[in-house]
């Protein structure tokens, strides 16, 4: 759902707090955050497999393969089978004629082993489903993150045409941290709404990086005497 964000003072307040929340340094380090989130992501879904790999005497990590030659016929018994045993041997408590209690050595079916072998074969496919999809959304977000192109590609289907070009300079400016930070604002606006948030940072980064002519600058050494000048246009 879209929110269009009406012309006026409220248009020009949403402009001026999403520039100043984008390029603002409360969220410099907000990519790293991300990051981590998907390296736990990726580690709990390898610690469970391992955790459970252990329960089971190494025997989780190849349940799959092992359960799908059961269903084909090729094992007799199912592999879980030795965990969770539907029929095992149990004393059964009994009391005779005479009203003396006797323990009776028989066969006990126990259906809730038929439920749990079930939940385990749903963990392993969870788990086995679940570690390349989040293998591919960590290295997904690593060339995101590593590369200009790949953030800008993401933020392209939100905007329109008109600014696109605008869009590979804007997330080379703003870095991963302004980066997330739009990808975020991007589907709760307009195309024209978030058009013009793009060309507003554009614009902003713009006149930061290129000082008017005239403008009084401190430096210390001849190199950064000469890196003033050349920012502001002057030929030495």
């Amino acid at each position: 759902m879209k929110v269009e964000v009406p012309t006026g003072q409220r248009h020009q307040r949403f402009l001026l707090a999403a520039t100043s929340l984008v390029q603002g340094p409360i969220i410099k380090h907000l990519w790293m955050s991300r990051l981590v989130y998907h390296m736990l992501n990726l580690s709990a879904i390898v610690c469970a497999t391992l955790i459970l790999d252990a329960v089971f005497n190494s025997s989780f990590s190849g349940l799959g393969v092992k359960m799908i030659r059961y269903f084909f016929g090729e094992l007799e018994t199912s592999p879980l089978q030795v965990s969770f045993p539907y029929i095992t041997m149990c004393d059964l408590p009994e009391h005779d004629h005479f009203g003396s209690l006797q323990n009776i050595f028989g066969q006990c079916t126990l259906g809730t082993n038929k439920l749990l072998d079930k939940c385990v074969c749903l963990f392993w496919v969870l788990y086995i489903a679940g570690f390349p999809i989040a293998l591919y959304s960590l290295l997904m977000f690593a060339l995101q993150v590593l590369s200009v192109r790949f953030r800008a590609r993401s933020l392209s289907k939100y905007c329109n045409q008109s600014c696109l070009h605008q869009l590979l300079h804007v997330c080379g400016s703003v870095g991963p941290s302004g980066w997330l930070v739009l990808l975020l604002i991007a589907p709760h606006v307009s195309p024209d709404c978030f058009s013009e948030l793009i060309t507003e940072l554009a614009t902003s980064s713009s006149s930061a990086a290129a000082p008017e002519l005239g403008q009084t600058f401190t430096v210390g050494s001849q190199e950064e005497y000469s890196e003033a000048l050349e920012m502001a246009g002057v030929e030495m």
